[in-house]
């Protein structure tokens, strides 16, 4: 079990999964989306298909290769994506808590998250060698876009198999 406790915490876990990294790939995915919001359960799939490096590779590069479409030909990955979108919900939560207290994000009427104020510029930085940063930022763009145009939330949830 993951403490509460943010020092006790694997030093592996602190990095990968810190809520203002975390919280930012929920923003630009928010952004994205649109002006009208993410649905809020949406928020709890975008980790889970962004961290991970072989989901995060194998996400097509545009927006027309549809989310069906994409879980056909990745039926492996989709079969572990309801596991890891249980095992990230409280890094998700903290994310969103998070970007909320900073100002970056909102929760609108109908439950939806509102990202407020712009995207930000992907950061090329020293320690981020292998561009992992700036790869995860991109995707969770996409991600937002994506979920735009997939028919809605209960649509998203059931392609990927997850229950609410």
């Amino acid at each position: 079990m993951i403490s509460d406790n943010w020092s006790d915490r694997p030093e592996v876990l602190q990095n990968l999964f810190n809520p203002a990294f975390a919280g930012l790939l929920l923003v630009e995915a928010a952004i994205a989306h649109g002006d009208a919001g993410l649905d809020f359960p949406l928020m709890y799939l975008i980790l889970p298909l962004v961290l991970p490096r072989a989901i995060r590779k194998s996400l097509p590069r545009d927006v027309r290769t549809s989310l069906p479409a994409w879980t056909h030909d990745h039926g492996d990955l989709v079969i572990i994506f309801p596991r890891l979108v249980v095992d990230l919900r409280r890094f998700t939560a903290e994310a969103i808590i998070f970007a909320n207290n900073a100002g970056r994000l909102r929760i609108a009427a109908g439950g939806r998250i509102v990202a407020l104020g712009a995207a930000a510029k992907a950061p090329r930085l020293p320690e981020d060698r292998f561009g992992e940063i700036g790869d995860c930022i991109s995707r969770a763009r996409f991600v937002g876009k994506w979920f735009a145009r997939a028919g809605g939330t209960p649509n998203v949830f059931a392609v990927l198999g997850i229950r609410p």
